[in-house]
């Protein structure tokens, strides 16, 4: 048997499996972490931890309950979208810092933007509409 056979027989038996998603790649990657930490730190319970951890991944990956599986990753997708959000925002403020100044409105802490070099400017909030005048 080839290696298409295989294959034919590995498709139909993952048939009505939940297979991967985005929350098992992340568990997959904190455990390869703790096991790679248990390596350089000779601690047994990072071990065992990846392993448990591995165990639930291959769980999930094989899981039947399609509809359980499904809500989790959407609930882990809710749950990183603001801190992921933040971290994206702030890698833009940092790549555009020689040309723009970030700074946070008084009212609402929202993060607000002028261009660098062009004097003394009113900016208006978006959402709260607080004036203040920003030298750039």
């Amino acid at each position: 048997m080839g290696m298409s056979g295989f294959k034919t027989r590995l498709t139909a038996w993952m048939q009505g499996r939940y297979g991967t998603d985005e929350l098992n790649s992340m568990m997959f990657w904190i455990a390869v972490a703790l096991w790679l930490m248990g390596l350089l730190f000779n601690f047994g319970a990072f071990a065992v931890l990846s392993s448990a951890l591995l165990v639930v991944v291959l769980w999930r990956t094989f899981s039947r309950d399609v509809g359980r599986r499904s809500s989790e990753n959407e609930r882990y997708q809710q749950a990183v979208a603001e801190p992921r959000r933040n971290a994206s925002q702030a890698l833009a403020r940092f790549r555009n810092r020689k040309t723009t100044l970030y700074f946070r409105c008084e009212g609402c802490k929202a993060w607000l933007s002028v261009p660098r070099g062009k004097g003394s400017l009113r900016v208006v909030c978006p959402n709260c509409k607080k004036e203040t005048f920003k030298k750039s």
